[in-house]
C-alpha cells in the first residue's frame, strides 16, 4: 500500500503543477514556480479521501474548494475566473485522457501518465492558440461613406503594414468593386518585396471593426473579393 500511496502522491503533485504551468502558457500570465509548488502541495489535501469516505458532495466540495485556493495561489486575482475556467478545463483533459491508460502494472501506468500528460496538454495549448488565432484575425466590418453602407468581412493582412505619412493612419484594402466617395484623399506610397509605388487613399466618415470606431484610410485592390477588406497590421494594437 506504501509503494502505491507514494506513487500517487508524486503523480498527483505533477498533475496539479502541469495544469498550473498549462494555465499560465495558454493564457500567458506570469507566475512563479514557488507559488506553482506550492499550489501543487494544497492539491496534495485531496488524497485525504483516500483514507476518509465523504458522501460524493462534500467530496466535491472540497475539490472545488481546493481548485479555487490553487488558482488564487497561483495567479492571484487578476483574471481570476478565466484563470479558474481554464484551470477546470485542463484538469478535465487530463483527467479523461488517464482513461486510455488499463494496465495491472501501476509503475507501467504511472510513467504512461508522465508521458501521456505533458503531451496531451502541449497539443491542446496548440491547438487552441491556433483557434484562437484564427478567431482574431477575423473581424466584421463596417464602413460608412455619406449615405452608404457597407457591411464586410474584414481580414488582418500580417503583411499590410501601409501608413499614409500625412495622416500616419494604416491603410486598408478593399475590392475596386466598392466605391468610396469621400472628398478626402490622400496619394501614399508603398513598398513591397518585388515593387514600391504609390496608391490613392480615401478616408470614409466612419470605419467600425466589431462595433469599434477605428480612424483609417481605405484603398483599392483588385485581388481582393468584394465582401472582404484586408486590415491593416498595425490595427493589432487598436482593436
Amino acid at each position: 500500500m506504501k509503494v502505491y500511496l507514494d506513487l500517487i502522491i508524486v503523480l498527483n503533485f505533477f498533475y496539479d503543477t502541469l495544469i498550473v504551468l498549462a494555465v499560465s502558457v495558454l493564457l500567458k500570465e506570469k507566475v512563479e514556480m514557488k507559488r506553482v509548488f506550492l499550489s501543487s502541495l494544497i492539491g496534495e489535501i485531496a488524497l485525504i479521501t483516500l483514507f476518509v469516505r465523504l458522501d460524493n458532495i462534500y467530496l466535491l466540495l472540497l475539490k472545488i474548494i481546493l481548485s479555487l485556493i490553487m488558482v488564487f495561489i497561483s495567479f492571484g486575482k487578476n483574471n481570476y475566473f478565466n484563470n479558474l475556467f481554464y484551470f477546470y478545463v485542463i484538469t478535465i483533459i487530463l483527467g479523461g485522457s488517464s482513461y486510455l491508460i488499463d494496465g495491472n502494472n501501476m509503475y507501467i501506468n504511472l510513467i504512461l501518465m508522465l508521458i501521456l500528460g505533458p503531451i496531451i496538454v502541449i497539443l491542446y495549448i496548440l491547438n487552441a492558440r491556433r483557434i484562437n488565432l484564427e478567431l482574431n484575425l477575423i473581424h466584421d466590418v463596417i464602413i460608412v461613406d455619406k449615405d452608404n453602407t457597407i457591411k464586410l468581412k474584414g481580414f488582418m493582412d500580417t503583411g499590410n503594414n501601409v501608413v499614409c505619412p500625412i495622416t500616419r493612419l494604416p491603410v486598408v484594402f478593399v475590392s475596386e468593386d466598392i466605391k468610396i466617395s469621400s472628398d478626402k484623399s490622400f496619394v501614399v506610397p508603398y513598398r513591397t518585396i518585388d515593387k514600391e509605388g504609390v496608391i490613392t487613399a480615401k478616408m470614409p466618415d466612419e470605419f467600425i471593426i466589431d462595433g469599434k470606431i477605428v480612424k483609417c484610410l481605405v484603398s483599392y485592390s483588385n485581388s481582393i473579393k468584394k465582401e472582404e477588406v484586408l486590415l491593416n497590421n498595425k490595427m493589432r494594437e487598436i482593436i
